[in-house]
């Protein structure tokens, strides 16, 4: 089973057994929604927990779980990280889980030019960071401009570079 990790448990929020999560989603509305199930790694094993209640709060998510209804039965989840599985995380058209986009080759001009060694989540947009054929490392802002097709069957994102670039 793969999962992906939606953020990580900061400190209690008020008393009602509400937590603030520093989360890595673009999508925490739809992952915390009441009744939606996450996972909580911790002893080597993701163990699930309910949402309760959600809303985000100036820089967090602040979410309460069923069976953590009170400040002093957070304890056992502040610190960790929150999962959900990858099979129910779905997202809407042209976007994709950051995972999905690491190793894919880069096509500029018909010719494979590199591939994806990470994701860079920015402020403006996400940045492409690629290790070239040559073994140097250049950054693709991940809009449209540049991108042109990511066909996750082919393992290969087809991009129009600019010169400097490279």
């Amino acid at each position: 089973m793969e999962y992906l990790l939606l953020g990580k448990i900061n400190k209690p929020h008020g008393l009602k057994g509400e937590v603030k999560i520093f989360s890595q989603t673009d999508f925490a509305k739809l992952r915390y929604q009441p009744g939606h199930v996450v996972f909580l790694f911790t002893d080597n094993q993701y163990v699930p927990l309910a949402v309760h209640s959600y809303y985000h709060y100036k820089d967090y998510d602040v979410v309460s779980f069923e069976d953590h209804l009170d400040i002093s039965l957070t304890n056992d989840l502040l610190g960790k990280n929150v999962y959900i599985k990858k099979i129910d995380a779905s997202l809407p058209k042209n976007h994709y889980h950051y995972c999905d986009l690491v190793n894919l080759k880069i096509i500029n001009n018909h010719q494979v030019i590199g591939k994806v060694v990470s994701v860079i989540h920015a402020p403006a947009n996400d940045i492409l960071r690629c290790l070239s054929n040559e073994k140097k490392t250049f950054d693709i802002p991940f809009v449209d401009e540049f991108i042109q097709e990511v066909n996750l069957s082919k393992q290969e994102i087809k991009v129009k570079l600019i010169d400097g670039i490279l």
